[in-house]
């Protein structure tokens, strides 16, 4: 009697087991177990991009508020004005990038320029306008040290928001978008003020934040005037 209870007791945890292992493979081939994992790192993800966006704007924002850090800084206004178009095989697009910024440059490292940007990214095509405004933080570093002329590479990221969720075929799945940005250019003196032209590298997505994220990749032309 003892070696029959014991059969039962195996078979039944046997049973149990392939039950729990049949629910398991259905729960993951339907997909639904992939797409928790995924939706979790997809979180996982912008929520990383938007801590290190509000760490390094309130970096600036610290820099430039403070007297005494502002005190130790040189601190001054940039207009930028820049054309470009959609890089991707479609669509074809023209666009208008005007950006006022905010430099500073630590007392420590006069060939670095730490930059507070906002931006208003007009993008044509069909017709149609789409309009992406938002706030960036920037980081330039010039080749020669201890100035700010000469060549020099930049990269950053900004917050927007888009008038328009689609251009063209091209889904950005909601209204708030992100802009990682990389660039590179030369800065000389005219008339007494710093001025630059530069090419810029800037594309569009939400970082996954919607089911939609097709992106757009787009190439400005950039000349700026400090003041």
């Amino acid at each position: 009697m003892g070696r029959k209870k014991a059969k039962k007791a195996c078979f039944a945890r046997q049973a149990d087991w392939n039950l729990e292992n049949i629910g398991l493979f259905a729960y993951i081939r339907t997909g639904r177990g992939f797409a928790a994992g995924t939706s979790s790192k997809r979180e996982g993800f912008v929520k990383h991009v938007r801590f290190c966006l509000i760490c390094f704007v309130s970096m600036l924002v610290a820099m430039f508020c403070f007297p005494g850090a502002a005190a130790a800084l040189d601190l001054f206004g940039e207009i930028a004005v820049g054309c470009g178009s959609s890089i991707n095989p479609s669509p074809s697009t023209r666009q208008v990038l005007i950006i006022p910024a905010l430099c500073v440059v630590p007392s420590a490292a006069k060939n670095l320029q730490l930059r507070l940007e906002g931006d208003v990214e007009v993008i044509h095509h069909d017709s149609k306008e789409t309009v992406v405004a938002g706030i960036g933080a920037m980081a330039r570093l010039f080749a020669v040290a201890g100035g700010q002329l000469g060549p020099y590479i930049e990269g950053g990221v900004g917050a927007n928001y888009i008038s328009r969720q689609a251009i063209d075929h091209r889904d950005l799945g909601g209204s708030f978008i992100f802009s990682p940005m990389a660039g590179a250019g030369y800065g000389f003196s005219l008339g007494g003020r710093n001025c630059s032209l530069g090419v810029r590298y800037r594309h569009i997505s939400n970082a996954g934040m919607y089911e939609e994220n097709d992106g757009m990749d787009s190439l400005y032309l950039l000349g700026s005037i400090a003041f």
